[in-house]
């Protein structure tokens, strides 16, 4: 559904099950999946903030995630300073640093084998 892409940015973090603002990778056949942002002009950035959503039934944390950035026509990973908790956890906020940089587009790439990955909110600063 294409309205779900503002679900994760729109200020709401909510861990309901019957509440159903998120964006997710539900459906997906890819292992793999991606959640870009747009800012429309560079902006400095050093700081990642992600509020996954975890049921333990068809929604869990991804086995992995990279934040990356678009410089030119190719997207290369950050360089992570810190990372809390050090693996993604789901219904609590997951906080990226990283050295900062330049960027209009940045996104999140999930691995995920087992279950589908729900982003409830993503913040940059």
């Amino acid at each position: 559904v294409p309205d779900s892409l503002y679900q994760a940015i729109d200020g709401r973090i909510w861990y309901f099950p019957e509440i159903s603002n998120r964006w997710s990778t539900l459906g997906s056949t890819s292992s793999t999946d991606w959640y870009a942002l747009d800012f429309g002009q560079p902006r400095d950035i050093a700081a990642v903030k992600i509020y996954l959503y975890a049921d333990g039934n068809r929604f869990g944390p991804p086995e992995n995630f990279t934040i990356e950035y678009e410089t030119g026509n190719q997207w290369l990973p950050v360089k992570v300073t810190a990372s809390t908790p050090l693996l993604p956890v789901g219904n609590t906020v997951n906080t990226i640093l990283f050295d900062k940089v330049t960027a209009s587009r940045v996104r999140m790439h999930f691995k995920h084998a087992t279950k589908a990955v729900a982003l409830c909110e993503v913040e940059c600063y």
